[in-house]
């Protein structure tokens, strides 16, 4: 609360900054709107870096009108948290009544950042979200040929979106590409650090640049899958996804709680391993058929110590731990990595 209390003056000024920039006639459509910055093009230039600045600066408009509704409701200004909702609502509506095409369940031109942002933030019509990410999957899969077409916001949210929406593999896939434009070519072509650019031709001034490093977060928060269930990482969600082709993840994250580690191989079945840190508390996805399977420590997990079975969901045993450090196995019979994966759940 603390935190958001210093900092609500600062995020109130930049949404009034937002809402007078968004009164214009076509606002962010000139190249003063810097949009998705630098999805791949063809010869580097800052030219081709200005992308979709009407429609990804209209999201994230939305998306910090809505979090500063919310900071506002936890600060108790009422009056504040109402005026807020209202702007967001309205942003909302005129954003899908503009760019919203229901025929193609696609945004504007169609290009994935289009798509990828309207997914990440709850934009898109109630009921129609699963075929706008399938919409998103051909777009990527046909004209895209299996490569990303994303600036530095289509790229944080293209992965976290594809897994969400029960893609994991594909994300996986478009991930690992070694041909342009993909982290493995620059990769192929000695990168140790991400670039400012796709594109090694044109205008690139850095190639040690924070502004590609978005998916980071996939990897702790989708394919190790810490997440935080409630403020603060109080109470932990562990709910790893398995890609085909990915054998194996470890992933930590440090938290005011302490240190969240959690891992896993698939060998002969699956090996999980998860470490809580003290006075946290725990639900963790195991995916297997049959709970009574699963082992935890060489006891069956349902007679474990300090483990406590919830119910089966979508594939995955879900258990309560508290703090302490856990080693869940499931034998290879039990573990579909490939059969849930593309059962689509969505995180909220």
């Amino acid at each position: 609360r603390r935190i958001l209390q210093e900092s609500y003056e600062n995020s109130k000024q930049l949404i009034d900054t937002f809402a007078a920039q968004g009164s214009e006639l076509h606002p962010w459509s000139g190249e003063g709107a810097f949009g998705d910055w630098c999805p791949p093009g063809q010869d580097g230039s800052y030219k081709e870096c200005f992308s979709e600045g009407e429609i990804v600066n209209t999201t994230i408009y939305y998306h910090a009108t809505r979090l500063v509704t919310e900071m506002a409701e936890i600060l108790g200004k009422t009056s504040d948290a109402l005026a807020y909702k209202r702007q967001a609502e309205s942003i909302l509506r005129e954003f899908n009544a503009r760019f919203y095409n229901a025929a193609t369940l696609t945004y504007g031109s169609g290009r994935q950042v289009t798509s990828v942002l309207p997914l990440a933030f709850g934009m898109v019509p109630p009921g129609q979200e699963s075929a706008a990410a399938n919409a998103l999957l051909d777009r990527l899969t046909g004209k895209d040929s299996g490569h990303l077409d994303t600036g530095i916001f289509g790229t944080r949210y293209l992965f976290d979106v594809l897994i969400d929406n029960g893609f994991a593999d594909v994300a996986y896939k478009t991930f690992i590409q070694t041909t342009y434009p993909s982290y493995g070519y620059q990769i192929d072509l000695g990168a140790t650090t991400t670039w400012e650019q796709w594109s090694p031709r044109g205008a690139m001034e850095s190639h040690d640049h924070a502004m590609f490093a978005g998916p980071d977060s996939t990897f702790y928060s989708r394919l190790a899958g810490i997440q935080a269930a409630q403020p603060g990482y109080k109470e932990i969600l562990i709910r790893p996804v398995f890609p085909k082709g990915l054998v194996s993840v470890t992933s930590s994250l440090h938290t005011v709680m302490g240190e969240i580690v959690s891992s896993w191989k698939v060998h002969d079945g699956l090996i999980q391993e998860v470490t809580i840190p003290p006075n946290a508390t725990a639900v963790v996805y195991v995916q297997s058929v049959d709970a009574a399977q699963i082992r935890e420590g060489g006891r069956p997990a349902t007679q474990a110590k300090g483990v406590h079975l919830l119910r089966m969901e979508n594939g995955y045993a879900l258990f309560s731990v508290g703090s302490g450090s856990y080693r869940f196995t499931v034998p290879a019979e039990m573990f579909n990595a490939h059969a849930a994966t593309n059962g689509g759940h969505g995180h909220h």
